[in-house]
């Protein structure tokens, strides 16, 4: 019967043909679960028999890795961060940010404009402050999660949803995103960007403006989210969390393509089985599982 369960469960996976531009390693593991049945398979993958060099097969319930690229629009070179998109959406990873492909000097804006100009089917994820609903039409690769949200408040979402991150300058916003990140133990990276880090953190221990502290947008962003999230990641947490992010975060000095290709190593490959970091919203019990079925669309898209 165990054997029965478990050749079915490797057949529906042959059959779940969904993902045809997601670029693998040359073998990868092949899981088929049934229940509690798993069954690890690893396959060769000759890919100048595959078109255009790509693997044209994969599980149903993969999806790609999210790399979040956060900072503001000061000291930030804009080509930088739009060849930091690219390079993103070039190796066929999701790209997240608080912001979408529209004007702007802000970070956000600027590697989103990157990603959708370097490759037609550029995978992206924007948490945008304003209005409400999921998908914009005439997005098909892309995911804009309208928020209703202040920026400050929708940064929890922005700092524990990705895979990996990469940090430019930038100011309140940006520290409590990476200190979301580094807490929920997420890969970081720092672009030229520590120093500027440092300074806006100690600036920010203390009130400056009706903006308020670095802490007490922590503490804005830790209200929207779930009991149970709000209860692992206090202020203190996120504080200590921000602490050490400066300290040990490595700084990504190097090409943008040869940091993604790091990031596709330290995270061991393109794609994964996991859910995201999404916490999911308070006052939504239900956002959490239509965001994890968005993430598997644009995941499996087929580009033009």
């Amino acid at each position: 019967m165990l054997l029965v369960r478990v050749r079915q469960a490797e057949r529906r996976a042959r059959t779940a043909v969904r993902y045809p531009s997601l670029r693998l390693p040359a073998t990868y593991t092949q899981r088929a679960c049934t229940n509690r049945i798993a069954c690890h398979r690893k396959l060769p993958v000759n890919s100048s028999s595959l078109p255009g060099g790509r693997l044209c097969e994969i599980l149903a319930g993969m999806r790609r890795w999210i790399v979040g690229v956060i900072g503001g629009d000061k000291e930030v070179a804009p080509s930088e961060a739009r060849e930091v998109g690219g390079a993103i959406a070039e190796a066929g990873l999701i790209l997240c940010t608080g912001g979408l492909p529209g004007p702007g000097g802000a970070v956000k804006n600027l590697s989103m404009r990157g990603a959708v100009g370097a490759v037609s089917d550029a995978r992206a994820i924007g948490f945008l402050p304003t209005g409400s609903g999921f998908q914009p039409e005439g997005h098909p690769f892309q995911l804009y999660v309208q928020t209703n949200l202040s920026s400050t408040r929708r940064n929890s979402f922005t700092g524990l949803t990705p895979d990996a991150m990469i940090v430019f300058p930038g100011s309140r916003g940006t520290l409590t995103e990476m200190a979301f990140a580094w807490a929920r133990a997420t890969p970081v990276w720092l672009w030229r960007s520590r120093d500027f880090l440092r300074g806006k953190r100690r600036r920010h221990q203390t009130p400056q403006d009706h903006g308020g502290t670095v802490f007490d947008q922590m503490a804005d962003a830790l209200a929207i989210l779930p009991p149970e999230q709000a209860y692992a990641y206090s202020v203190n947490v996120l504080a200590e969390a921000l602490e050490q992010a400066l300290d040990k975060a490595p700084d990504a000095d190097r090409r943008p393509v040869d940091l993604v290709r790091a990031i596709i190593t330290r995270l061991g490959g393109t794609s994964t089985d996991h859910e995201t970091g999404y916490p999911g919203r308070r006052d939504d019990p239900f956002s959490k599982r239509r965001f994890e079925s968005e993430v598997l669309r644009i995941s499996g898209e087929r580009g033009p």
